[in-house]
């Protein structure tokens, strides 16, 4: 190839990108504008507001929950949360290290 032939191939390249990415942009655009004129009647903020309930203290994940226990618990194992001063139990091993 010639570099006259290069340079043609790297402006075609470049307009082939811009197009592409002018494409997704008005892609994005359509679909925002979409979105916007369509009401949106199912979101959980408006099912919480119509009901008067809260759905995170249904599920027990929200201050204001009803819980059985009255002990709070790490909602991730389900473990009670340590008292602020209760100090973390020793790893095995680690502690009993001779210096």
């Amino acid at each position: 190839m010639t570099e006259k032939e290069e340079q043609h191939e790297r402006v075609r390249r470049v307009r082939v990108g811009l197009t592409g990415l002018a494409a997704i942009l008005l892609l994005v655009l359509l679909a925002t504008m979409l979105f916007t004129l369509v009401p949106n009647t199912r979101s959980p903020g408006n099912q919480a507001s119509a009901n008067g309930e809260e759905p995170l203290a249904d599920m027990g994940l929200a201050p204001g929950s009803d819980s059985n226990n009255s002990e709070p618990t790490n909602a991730a194992v389900g473990a009670p949360v340590p008292a602020a001063g209760d100090a973390p139990a020793p790893v095995s091993g680690v502690d009993s290290v001779p210096r």
